[in-house]
Order: C-alpha cells, then sequence, then structure tokens
C-alpha cells in the first residue's frame, strides 16, 4: 500500500470544501488504463447565473472502475449521482428546487491494441443503461447521454496519449 501525503489529502479536502469561492467547473481524477485494478471519484460542478444561491454541494458525482481481464482488455464503469438544490429569488417570489438520482450507469470495454513506452492507444466502447431519474447534462456536456431520463445510450472513444 502506498503512503499517502497527508498535504495532498488536505488540500483535496479545502478544494472540494472551496468550490464556490474557487469556482472551479470541474474535479475529475480520470486515470490512464494499465494492468492493474482502478477506481477513482469525479466531482462536476454546474454554475448558473447569478441569481440563483447554488448548493455547494450541487454537482455530479461519480465513481468510476477500470478492470483488467487480459493484458489488451479492460472491462469499465461508471456510476453518476446527480445532487441539485438551488434557490432563485424573482421578482414575483422566491422559488426552491432540490433533487437527486441516478445518472445512467455506464458499463463497457476497453481494448489497448498497442502500447509502446513513448505512446498509448484505447478504443472505449459500452452502454449507458437507461437508469437516470433526472437530467444532469448541464455539469458534463462531453457526456450529455448520460444524465438523459429513460434512454439506452451507445459509447465510442478513441484516445492517444
Amino acid at each position: 500500500m502506498r503512503n499517502v501525503n497527508l498535504k495532498k489529502i488536505i488540500f483535496f479536502l479545502i478544494m472540494f470544501a472551496a468550490i464556490d469561492i474557487l469556482s472551479a467547473q470541474t474535479l475529475d481524477f480520470q486515470t490512464i488504463p494499465n494492468n492493474r485494478m482502478q477506481f477513482s471519484f469525479s466531482f462536476k460542478k454546474t454554475f448558473y447565473s447569478t441569481n440563483r444561491d447554488m448548493s455547494t454541494f450541487s454537482g455530479v458525482y461519480q465513481l468510476n472502475a477500470n478492470i483488467p481481464v487480459s493484458s489488451k482488455l479492460n472491462i469499465i464503469g461508471n456510476i453518476p449521482y446527480i445532487n441539485t438544490s438551488f434557490d432563485i429569488d424573482y421578482p414575483f417570489g422566491h422559488y426552491s428546487y432540490s433533487r437527486s438520482g441516478l445518472g445512467n450507469i455506464f458499463i463497457g470495454l476497453q481494448t489497448k491494441p498497442q502500447i509502446m513506452e513513448s505512446r498509448r492507444s484505447t478504443y472505449t466502447f459500452g452502454l449507458f443503461l437507461p437508469t437516470a431519474s433526472l437530467n444532469g447534462a448541464l455539469s458534463d456536456y462531453y457526456y450529455f447521454s448520460k444524465y438523459i431520463p429513460n434512454s439506452l445510450g451507445l459509447h465510442f472513444n478513441y484516445a492517444y496519449h
């Protein structure tokens, strides 16, 4: 087990707690696939116009997994959880909104056809299962199919590192 540096843990906790102050759009700790089992957590926050008072904890929380099956094939998964809570003051009254729920769970495969010291290419393909109960696409435009309720999405990605 690796020795975790206390300063790094405190730094990330402060960043997470100060999201509204720092105005960070994304804290996304994604991993580059390798031959070991990997888990990661990410948080994406949506910012609206100034008349909305967003909760600090509003956003999309995601748990990611990358599990090797062979030297060239990995099973990958993603479980998004959407938390939205805000207040709006209109000239004609006050409106409060608060909802939470799962996004579309992703299950897929990742293949690594060519691995060299200086470069790496990967193909990812899979399905977004229809498990979303509310829309969270404003937090992550790249994977908007992850947040559309009652939809089955097909995903393909090529990455070159």
